[in-house]
């Protein structure tokens, strides 16, 4: 996942979240099951778009509500 510099800086728990612990979800079947049949990812390329550095892109936004 890619976070921009600026978003690291502004949201600097939230980035460790989605560097660190955010890839652990790969170990739930549930999930896993949901991004093979919703997103079409197989495991590997789940795997691939949970690691820091590699696409998707990630921006974060603070909710007006």
């Amino acid at each position: 996942m890619i976070m921009s510099a600026a978003d690291q800086t502004r949201y600097p728990r939230a980035t460790r979240y989605i560097r660190n612990k955010l890839p652990r979800v790969i170990r739930i079947p549930v999930i896993r099951r949901a991004m093979q049949t919703t997103g079409q990812l197989n495991r590997r390329q789940f795997r691939t778009a949970l690691m820091w550095g590699a696409q998707p892109t990630i921006r974060l936004e603070l909710s007006q509500g």
